[in-house]
């Protein structure tokens, strides 16, 4: 599969459904579009077959998975590799995932991507780093944290989404 396509789909009544299957038959959409470019698949399933899904509801509360943005380009290790860092300096999670994106950039404390309708005239994004963190209570957008690896120590915001005007964001139905 070539980055960024789909083959299947989940929902049984769609003529893609008998393009991707489990061996049991299960219908899937597999997906080429991992956020960090990295070579890698995702699997969807109609969220009635989903396998797990009461223990994830056992376990759902006592971790918090949530986006950043950093300052400036500079990224961290991921995959557990780099603490997380409230304003005290206590560490309170690892970073799941960093990665620089070109097309956003900090504008008079806003964050804008190209993609956003209402960026300010002008706007040229410098790119940031971003990513996912996980950490242990509740974390509300806004909140700058501390990112640390063995290498370097950079700060970083809490946000409600890394890119919120891309059109990925569209419903996946109208993406198939």
């Amino acid at each position: 599969m070539v980055y960024f396509s789909f083959k299947g789909h989940f929902d049984p009544s769609s003529p893609r459904s008998r393009e991707v299957a489990l061996a049991d038959g299960t219908p899937l959409l597999v997906s080429r579009t991992g956020y960090t470019g990295e070579f890698g698949f995702e699997i969807f399933v109609a969220v009635e077959t989903f396998v797990g899904g009461e223990a994830l509801l056992k376990h759902a509360g006592t971790e918090y998975t949530y986006p950043f943005v950093g300052y400036d380009l500079r990224k961290v290790s991921d995959r557990g590799q780099a603490e997380v860092l409230d304003a005290s300096g206590t560490e309170i999670g690892a970073v799941l995932s960093c990665a620089t994106d070109m097309a956003i950039g900090w504008h008079e404390g806003r964050l804008c991507s190209i993609a956003s309708p209402n960026r300010p005239e002008g706007f040229t994004p410098t790119g940031l780093c971003c990513g996912f963190l996980r950490v242990r209570s509740r974390i509300e957008p806004g909140r700058v944290v501390e990112l640390r690896d063995s290498r370097r120590k950079i700060r970083a915001m809490i946000v409600k989404d890394i890119r919120p005007d891309r059109t990925a964001r569209r419903p996946m139905k109208e993406m198939l």
